[in-house]
């Protein structure tokens, strides 16, 4: 679970995307991701920051261009956070039915 908690950080942090920055102001902005990336595991969902592709599309549509670059890391961000939220949820979910069953064979 620890790996995919780093990949879906890494994933998010590739395409420039964050999380608020309120709760780990004196962290590293990767650890602070992680941190919060392990935190929306454990559903205390926090949803993605992407600030600097809704600048970097106010600019565009300044410049009157469609911003498609733009609008497909936003796309982006929305989707490997719910993909992180769907495959954690999934993976943990599983865990614990294992866990039940193991504890009800040894009581069997």
């Amino acid at each position: 679970m620890f790996f995919w908690i780093f990949i879906f950080t890494t994933m998010l942090r590739s395409i420039g995307s964050t999380y608020p920055a309120d709760d780990y102001p004196d962290l590293n902005i990767y650890v602070a991701n992680l941190l919060q990336t392990w935190r929306n595991s454990l559903a205390n969902v926090a949803v993605p920051d992407y600030s600097k592709w809704s600048a970097n599309l106010k600019a565009e549509l300044a410049d009157e261009s469609f911003g498609i670059y733009s609008y497909l890391m936003i796309f982006l961000s929305w989707y490997i956070w719910f993909l992180n939220l769907l495959f954690i949820c999934l993976v943990l979910t599983n865990f614990l039915i294992a866990i039940v069953g193991d504890a009800y064979g040894l009581i069997s």
